[in-house]
């Protein structure tokens, strides 16, 4: 292991190794413990890229932000469609492992005039859906939001009765493939999360 001799400080690449639990051998992995009992440099170091995984950790456990999207948005506005489509549920939850919601896509003329895309605000068990499609191709990628983790997080999203389903991964994210977002519009969506984790 050239990047780290026993007289000299380990590799940043190593320590993030290390923090990470990527050491192929176990002997790095007991050379790096005892280094940082004897280098506090190391050890600040080891500290701060701790808290960094922590943080990207985070991250990775939830929805896209809408900051995220407003960048997409002023970057690729001549390349993508970037729209949003509500969801509300047709009854209660109540228990149920599924539910039916009425899908609407969300224009200029549905919001009230002081609002704005980014001010929509989800009532209890509403699902808001941001469709990202490729102008030139059509791929389709839906991003779910709910204030209700089980509505977004592993679930089935089967559009029309015994229609195709579609899995959202951890984050909420659907790949459509080619798709018409207009036939969403006023179309019933079933939600179901008995595999939800």
């Amino acid at each position: 292991m050239e990047s780290f001799k026993s007289n000299k400080c380990p590799a940043t690449h190593l320590l993030e190794a290390y923090i990470t639990d990527r050491l192929s051998q176990q002997s790095y992995k007991q050379k790096i413990t005892t280094h940082l009992n004897h280098c506090p440099q190391c050890s600040i170091a080891v500290q701060e890229l701790s808290k960094f995984y922590q943080i990207f950790q985070d991250e990775l456990n939830h929805c896209v932000s809408n900051s995220v999207f407003k960048l997409l948005n002023q970057l690729e506005h001549e390349r993508i469609n970037h729209l949003r489509i509500l969801l509300r549920p047709l009854q209660p939850m109540n228990g149920h492992k599924s539910m039916n919601f009425q899908a609407e896509l969300i224009t200029p003329s549905t919001l009230n005039q002081q609002l704005t895309f980014d001010d929509i605000r989800l009532e209890k068990d509403e699902i808001l859906l941001r469709a990202i499609q490729s102008r030139t191709t059509l791929e389709t990628t839906l991003y779910l939001f709910a204030h209700n983790e089980k509505l977004y997080r592993n679930i089935n999203f089967q559009l029309k009765s015994g229609g195709k389903k579609f899995c959202s991964d951890r984050e909420g994210k659907i790949n459509l493939g080619k798709f018409n977002l207009n036939l969403l519009n006023k179309e019933i969506i079933t939600i179901a999360w008995e595999n939800n984790q």
